[in-house]
């Protein structure tokens, strides 16, 4: 259950996709397709989606904090993993960042 290598091949074509093939690499294994009353911007959005993101968002970046934090254990169960995700959230992760500010849209 371990990824111990990975590879991300990208034709020329598709360079702009490298960001959202990471987040893939990362552990994140579906698409962004947010609800007709959601307008959240993602690398993980479907390329040719309006709310497809060129860079990190900061819902990606919250993202990638919840999915490696420390609490959040592999195999966790989807309600307590949901459950947990509301708690940090509540706790401020999302305004915890990765990037230097000025990276982050």
């Amino acid at each position: 259950g371990a990824l111990h290598t990975a590879f991300i091949v990208l034709s020329s074509s598709y360079t702009d996709c490298l960001k959202h093939e990471v987040m893939h690499v990362l552990g994140f294994d579906s698409h962004w397709r947010p609800s007709e009353k959601t307008h959240i911007r993602s690398v993980l959005a479907m390329r040719e989606s309006p709310l497809r993101a060129s860079d990190y968002t900061r819902w990606d970046v919250m993202a990638i904090r919840l999915l490696y934090n420390q609490r959040m254990n592999p195999g966790l169960p989807r309600q307590e993993g949901l459950e947990l995700a509301r708690e940090l959230i509540a706790g401020g992760v999302q305004r915890a960042s990765l990037l230097p500010k000025d990276a982050v849209q």
